[in-house]
Parts: C-alpha cells; structure tokens; sequence
C-alpha cells in the first residue's frame, strides 16, 4: 500500500491524498471529504479509520479537503458555497480518473457530508454509491407517534426539558433549523431537501443502478427514531431495492465509542464488498 499527495483543481487549490492498495480488488474509488468544517481527518479520525479500512479490503481512497477547508486553499471564483463544494466534488472524481484510470466512484459522508454525497451522486452519473452517516430522514406516522412519546416523558424530565428548550432557543435566535450535531463540533446547517424532490432525484438516480448504505444512529433522534424510518417515508417506490438501512441506537453522531465505531466500519465494508468488488 502506498500514499500518494495531491494538489489538483482548475486552481491548483485543492490538496488530497491518495492511499493505493497494493491490489486493488474494487471497481470504484471511494472518495472521503469534510463533514462541516471539519478537516478531511474527520471528527476523532473517523475518515482515518475509514480510509484504512477500505485500502486494507482492496479500495482505492482518496481523502480531500474542500475549497478553504484544512488544507486546501480558498477558491477565487465567485461561486456559492454549493456550487463551488459541487465543483470540488467533481474535480476530485477527475483527477482519480485522470491518474488512477477508475471513472466510478462512491461517496461516504457523514451530516453535512451525507447531504453533499447526495448532492454531487444527482450532479454526476459517475457516483455509483453513496454511504450516509446521519443524512435525510423524512417524518412518518410511526415517528409522529415515538416523538410525541418522547416529548412526554422528556416534560417530566427537568434535565431533558431544559435540553430540549435550549435546543429550540438556538434555532430560533440562530434563525435556522437545528444542527445535526447538538455538540456543536459540526456546526454547520444543512436543508433537508422536499420529499417530492428527493423523491424524482432518487427516480433518475435508480436509472444507473446506484446504490445506497443509509446508517443512522442514536445521535440524530430529532428526525430519525427507528429502524426502517427512511423505508416507511417512501413506501413502494423501486429505488429502495438499491438501498440498505441500519440503525444504531446506542451509537453517538461521531461514533467516539470504539466499539459501535468498529460496527459501523465492518458494515460499510461488508456492503463495498457485496456490490462493488471487481468481477
């Protein structure tokens, strides 16, 4: 295995890093990137783990820092900020490429990361897998009920009262919706998208047989409460015969425990495994 340094982009602006099993068993490149304004490490070195356990298995991955983010310098254009990540995206996938001859790629993002694997597998039919770590997750009746449940109990709570009420206070005077992460490591807001938009971006995606790893856990339980939540928001459409959803209600958003981290990391890696090794 081997390391390879990048810097790259029509700016010459973007730094990334390459790490190269000695065979590559894998007909996609995966490509791990910030969650917010996180450095490309990720928080507690979740991309890190993630990076060698992929290269380990036969992945190609490479890890990269968006426009002004840990190592990479800002851009000069006059982009928004999701053109210009989409722009990032894009670019990352034509250097891999360019220089490692492998044109499919999957996406790994974890919050903001998740909504921009989302994005960018919309923009570019090359994105042939995404993995989500706490991305979208639409209400249904089941969550109605569980979360009004859980309002209940928390009225009686003092503690989760005032957690709850400070939570609200924040997105008021912040003049957004909640952060993904209540720590505030990833502060940074992503907009869950319209179901009916999501719904025929995820149509025209099925059409190249993408496909889909949606891992939620315990940390994001303002918007996803159990298992199966994603399935029930889109009953009987054809795309979730591409997707696999799992929760872990015991796990934090960033995954600190060591063991529900190796969980997580042994999942994604049986799913690379099932749909991506080269035939």
């Amino acid at each position: 295995m081997k390391e390879v340094i990048h810097v790259f982009g029509s700016e010459n602006n973007l730094t990334g890093i390459a790490t190269i099993p000695e065979n590559i068993n894998k007909k996609v490149a995966v490509i791990l990137f910030n969650a917010g304004v996180l450095h490309k490490v990720n928080a507690f070195d979740m991309n890190i783990d993630l990076m060698k356990m992929l290269a380990d298995d036969g992945s190609l991955v490479f890890r990269f820092d968006l426009s002004g983010m840990g190592d990479s310098k800002k851009s000069k254009n006059n982009s928004t900020l999701n053109e210009q990540v989409i722009n990032d995206l894009i670019q990352s996938m034509d250097l891999i490429e360019d220089k490692y001859n492998i044109n499919e790629f999957v996406f790994i993002g974890l919050c903001t990361g998740a909504d921009n694997a989302h994005k960018i597998s919309v923009a570019d039919g090359r994105v042939m897998g995404v993995v989500w770590l706490d991305g979208y997750a639409y209400p249904t009746t089941k969550y109605n009920k569980l979360n009004f449940i859980r309002y209940i109990k928390a009225a009686f709570n003092p503690f989760k009262l005032l957690r709850f009420i400070r939570k609200k206070l924040v997105a008021v005077l912040g003049g957004g919706s909640d952060s993904v992460n209540d720590e505030g490591v990833d502060n940074y807001f992503w907009e869950l998208p319209d179901k009916e938009v999501y719904r025929k971006q995820m149509q025209e995606i099925f059409k190249r047989n993408a496909k889909g790893l949606y891992l939620y856990s315990g940390g994001v339980n303002d918007y996803y409460l159990y298992e199966g939540q994603f399935f029930d928001a889109f009953k009987d459409e054809a795309f979730l015969s591409n997707i696999e959803e799992q929760y872990y209600d015991n796990a934090d958003h960033l995954y600190v425990i060591r063991k529900h981290r190796l969980i997580m990391l042994e999942r994604i890696k049986k799913w690379m495994r099932d749909h991506f090794l080269v035939e």
